[in-house]
């Protein structure tokens, strides 16, 4: 049996991917989000809808890097506490 470790290594679990959110407000959270841009996109003239989708489409990728970064410093986090724990 692979411990956690090597399963998380191997991509075989996906923290980022999990089915349930941990926050019960998150779902209805981003279906508010997105009737509300729908709504507005659909209420833009061609060319500015194009530019607010870029914008968009770059905040995206700034929020996934994000929480790239919040991952990766909660992970370390954790490390610290386990490292901690065990010096005890």
């Amino acid at each position: 049996m692979k411990g956690i470790l090597n399963m998380l290594y191997c991509s075989e679990i996906r923290p980022d991917e999990a089915d349930q959110p941990m926050m019960e407000e998150l779902p209805a959270a981003r279906r508010d989000y997105m009737r509300r841009r729908d709504k507005l996109l659909a209420s833009l003239d061609a060319p500015l809808k194009e530019k607010v989708e870029a914008l968009l489409e770059e905040r995206e990728e700034v929020a996934a890097l994000e929480k790239e970064d919040a991952y990766v410093r909660g992970t370390r986090m954790g490390a610290r506490m386990a490292a901690a724990l065990l010096g005890e």
